[in-house]
């Protein structure tokens, strides 16, 4: 009659939930310290019922009575993943000697299914520079980096943002010449960016890849001194590229600079109104200098595009210098921090030492030199400065994906709604299996994706490295893959947006959530450094001309002329549906040779394709008409180049329980894209839709379990990611109350003081309402609970059924291998 439990029975809820998190703190900060009972003692360990009278058993009217109801919530609290009710009179658990709770993120209530710490550090990646990253997150603490620009005119947020700059910059962090010194670590501070806000990152993005990194790539040693200057954020600079006629045919550029060899300068001028420098970040407020790309005249012949050093402000006044044009591109759909501008130039004169002159120079008297022979090669060096932003933007695109599926999976988690009528409460809207289909393909993505931006990024270290040479071959493939990979990741990720913005419902539509800001920030990001359905043509010529150097003077028409006999049974040779009898769709030697072949036929497609149209239209035309098979070859190549990079990584990992969670998301991963692109594996697979759905939706749920522990592992701090249904401590609903208070003047000062019942009732409601997956995910959410023994003996059953398994066995990898 006087025992705890007996005395806790009497307790109110929310002393009870108290009592059970400081409990929790305690036994997981000193377990390592304290001497617990014996194994038997836990095993037979049991909760007295209680009073007689109050049994729902011997009272059956009395089963949901307040007192029933805390015990119930007690239950739930110490079984979170057993029965959805305590057991009517005697509460009994048996406990695993070996077994350890972890508690997840979001709520006491949600469990951590594996060690989420080691799969961060896989994440990040053994070369990852732990204390250069945590000295940019403290950086990115600062009150003017975390200034509140929502609903601000664009003036003032515009004002804001260069603050921000001048403080980055400032820092000595962010320096492009240390691409030179150090380019792996360069590029870990190119991916930190993404902890400052969008506005800043692009605008940093601007003053340092574009602006400074042509000082660094296309200059010489006459213009380190400028670049000593801009890397301090001394001055300010602009990119001068797009006009307001032509953005990606860059060689059509119009702006001109001619020299004069009377005064040793060029003469820079904007022809016509089409020839308007367009869309040129920092233009139109804060550069005093721009990167302007102009055709270069001398003695009356054109040399094609070269990049110029042009003064546009004064630096002390800031005002435009004369002759110079500075115009205001006004209001955009998002980056509202950043200032875009338009430059226009009447016969502005520059010093000839203002040419950037690595790849092409003019002497005194007016004699081209460069060691390019045509103007073709010459372009391509030049263009060759885009390949850094292409890269930031395949991290930073992919960033912003992990941010809006952790903000929308920890909301699913937390949110509840409906359930069965067997059910004490209501289920969270994760546990469905729509809302499963919805964002599981979307966190298996930002697993699968990380590795093929990690080797992108490692190939683009090596441009830099002055230990490594580089092969013409080896630079193409560098353009042609960044690329293409541009245009995928930011074309998925846009679509992901909406989708995570969708799944949580109304709140997702709340500014403070930031869908909205990011759809409209990232949105951008298929257009600049080169618009997409451009560059994964780039990516689609690169394909073709590698499998035209198999055959005689490397032209295409020669390698279609033999396509029937070569191609064709090149691919016979790799087709899954021979190679298996009975293929296993989840298993990853048929899922790298179902994405081969599938890139190998779309391959033989398009030069079909354009063979059977050369003759009579002209090349132009028919690879005019192959474009949308053109854009599929390159998305199936970047997939296949995905699969491979994560599947090679995943066999290096030691720990058999992560190890088995990373094969189920590329299961997801790979089965939703063949569910998406079914027409591209049908005479592939020979596996019914129906197949690819089942199993694609059973292992949706399996990971489910799953899914916060795995977003909280992309480590993306409270503070950087600013949502209130999506933060990693307390109760959502608190957050969306506290934020619509704070950020709103309008609200009365009293109305927290109103609210003090409202939100302690919200605290009850949230303890009660137990995050429960379904049946079959409970079952492999409570396997998962217990450690090494538990979780491998059930691994270990399920790979040993074959082709039924969940994933497939670890013979298959060696098989593969």
């Amino acid at each position: 009659e006087s025992s705890p439990i007996q005395q806790l029975h009497h307790l109110p809820l929310h002393q009870l939930n108290f009592i059970l998190v400081l409990l929790r703190q305690f036994t997981a900060s000193f377990s390592a310290f304290l001497a617990f009972p014996s194994s038997d003692q836990i095993n037979h360990l049991q909760l007295p019922p209680p009073n007689q009278h109050m049994s729902p058993v011997s009272n059956p009217s009395l089963q949901h009575t307040t007192q029933q109801r805390r015990l119930s919530a007690l239950y739930k609290h110490l079984h979170p993943n057993g029965a959805a009710t305590a057991p009517d009179h005697n509460l009994t658990t048996k406990i695993s000697p070996n077994a350890t709770l972890k508690f997840g993120s979001i709520t006491e209530t949600q469990q951590q299914s594996f060690d989420v710490e080691s799969m961060a550090e896989w994440l990040l990646g053994p070369n990852t520079n732990q204390k250069l990253r945590q000295k940019i997150l403290a950086m990115s603490k600062a009150d003017i980096i975390r200034t509140p620009m929502l609903n601000l005119p664009k003036e003032e947020q515009r004002r804001i943002t260069t603050e921000q700059i001048k403080y980055i910059l400032a820092s000595g962090e962010y320096r492009i010449s240390l691409m030179k010194q150090n380019p792996s670590e360069m590029m870990q501070r190119l991916e930190c960016m993404t902890f400052f806000p969008a506005s800043a990152s692009v605008k940093l993005g601007v003053q340092l890849l574009l602006f400074s990194g042509s000082l660094m790539n296309l200059g010489t040693e006459r213009h380190k001194d400028v670049l000593r200057r801009a890397e301090k954020g001394e001055i300010m600079g602009a990119f001068g590229m797009t006009e307001l006629a032509h953005g990606s045919a860059v060689q059509k550029l119009e702006t001109t600079a001619t020299y004069d060899p009377d005064t040793k300068e060029f003469v820079i001028n904007t022809p016509s109104k089409n020839a308007l420098k367009w869309w040129l970040g920092n233009a139109a407020c804060t550069a005093t200098l721009c990167s302007v790309f102009a055709r270069l005249i001398v003695k009356d012949q054109d040399y094609g595009i070269h990049v110029f050093l042009v003064p546009i402000r004064d630096e002390k006044t800031k005002q435009p210098l004369p002759d110079v044009i500075i115009g205001d591109c006004g209001d955009k759909q998002g980056l509202h921090g950043v200032d875009n501008g338009f430059l226009g130039f009447k016969n502005v004169r520059i010093p000839k030492d203002n040419l950037l002159n690595r790849f092409g120079d003019v002497t005194d008297d007016g004699e081209y030199t460069s060691q390019f022979s045509s103007n073709a090669r010459r372009f391509g060096a030049h263009m060759g400065e885009l390949i850094t932003g292409r890269v930031s933007i395949v991290f930073s695109s992919l960033q912003v994906r992990r941010a809006s599926v952790l903000i929308a999976t920890r909301y699913a988690a937390r949110r509840v709604q409906f359930g069965a009528p067997d059910r004490t409460g209501e289920q969270s809207i994760l546990s469905y299996r729509s809302h499963q289909m919805k964002l599981m393909p979307i966190l298996a993505s930002c697993y699968v994706y990380e590795f093929s931006k990690r080797d992108l990024v490692r190939k683009y270290t090596s441009l830099h490295s002055p230990d490594t040479k580089i092969s013409d071959d080896d630079l193409a493939e560098l353009h042609a893959l960044s690329a293409g990979m541009k245009a995928v990741f930011s074309w998925d990720t846009q679509k992901y947006l909406e989708i995570c913005r969708e799944a949580c419902g109304g709140h997702g539509y709340s500014a403070y959530n930031r869908f909205g800001s990011m759809i409209n920030d990232h949105t951008i990001f298929q257009t600049f450094e080169g618009d997409n359905t451009v560059l994964v043509q780039q990516l689609g010529g690169f394909l073709m001309k590698e499998f035209a150097k198999q055959f005689q003077k490397n032209q295409v028409g020669a390698v279609l002329n033999m396509i029937g006999s070569r191609i064709g049974s090149a691919i016979a040779t790799i087709n899954p549906a021979q190679v298996f009898t009975n293929p296993n769709v989840k298993s990853s030697n048929f899922q790298v040779q179902a994405f081969r072949h599938r890139t190998a036929s779309i391959l033989q497609t398009c030069a079909q394709q354009i063979n059977n149209q050369r003759k009579k239209k002209g090349f132009v035309n028919a690879w005019n008409d192959a474009l949308p098979q053109i854009v599929s070859l390159a998305r199936a190549y970047v997939e296949q180049y995905a699969l491979e990079q994560y599947v090679s990584q995943v066999r290096r990992v030691k720990n058999r329980e992560l190890r088995t969670i990373l094969k189920r998301l590329r299961n997801i991963w790979a089965l939703t894209v063949i569910k998406d692109n079914f027409l591209d594996f049908v005479n592939i697979i020979n596996v019914k839709p129906e197949s690819i759905r089942k199993a694609l939706e059973s292992q949706c749920e399996k990971v489910s379990t799953h899914a916060v522990s795995l977003v909280d592992a992309f480590n993306i701090p409270d503070h950087v990611l600013d949502a209130p249904i999506g933060l990693s401590k307390g109760n959502y609903m608190d957050h969306i109350l506290r934020y619509a208070i704070e950020r709103n003047p309008g609200n009365h000062e009293n109305i927290e003081g109103l609210l003090e019942g409202i939100l302690e009732s919200n605290d009850n409601l949230t303890t009660q309402a137990t995050s429960r997956p379904s049946a079959s995910a409970e079952r492999s959410h409570q396997s998962s609970l217990s450690e090494q023994t538990l979780f491998h003996s059930s691994t270990e059953k399920a790979e040993s059924n074959g082709d039924e398994s969940d994933v497939e066995s670890d013979s298959d990898d060696e098989m593969e291998q």
